[in-house]
């Protein structure tokens, strides 16, 4: 520990005390010593460089194959960072909404994939506005097939409670789950009159 000691000490010296030359000897004992006047005939001049980069905190230098293998490395690990699974893009197709025969209101239409990623569970997200445009409600359903690739759909056809007033509005996001998470598409909007059902109830009940 002693030589360990001492060796780090010469190599924090500052540049002008390594001007002197420093020589190194082991005397009859087997101890090493260094210092400006050789002791021993057989003194050899302390050669900076070999001493052990492990007990002076300096790292050697670098050649030019692991300089080459380090870069290599390097590029390896920024490409498979940002490198990322090909996402799907879930856009909605001919969407249509109407009362069915008990006044509930249905949406029905096709989620397509735009993207080179699979789409998973595609869904869509609905939400109803009654006619003053505050929210009435919300429900999602499913479409099926439950995974497209790209370039094709998948149907899907839900339902909503029975609206009240004269008319609402619905908006349609569809969805696609994937490696990444959720991916949303671009919205939908449309109205229904409900007018016409209420005429529709008034003559079924003046034909009773």
């Amino acid at each position: 520990m002693k030589t360990l000691g001492v060796i780090a000490l010469l190599i924090l010296l500052p540049c002008d005390v390594l001007a002197h030359e420093i020589y190194k000897w082991e005397d009859e004992k087997g101890v090493i010593h260094y210092g400006e006047n050789p002791g021993q005939p057989a003194a050899t001049p302390f050669e900076r460089d070999d001493v052990p980069y492990s007990n002076t905190g300096d790292l050697p230098p670098e050649s030019p194959a692991e300089r080459k293998a380090r870069m290599r490395s390097e590029r390896e690990e920024e490409r498979a960072s940002s490198r990322r699974e090909p996402r799907p893009s879930p856009s909605l197709g001919r969407p249509r909404a109407w009362l069915d025969a008990n006044g509930r209101l249905r949406l029905s239409g096709a989620v397509r994939n735009g993207g080179r990623g699979m789409c998973e569970s595609p869904a869509v997200e609905v939400t109803v506005f009654d006619d003053n445009g505050s929210t009435d409600g919300n429900f999602a359903t499913a479409a099926f097939p439950g995974e497209i690739a790209r370039g094709e759909e998948a149907r899907f056809e839900g339902e909503y409670l029975t609206p009240v007033g004269d008319s609402l509005s619905w908006d349609a996001l569809p969805r696609c789950d994937s490696a990444d998470g959720i991916v949303y598409g671009a919205r939908k909007r449309g109205t229904v009159s409900l007018k016409r059902r209420g005429l529709l109830r008034v003559k079924k009940f003046k034909t009773r």
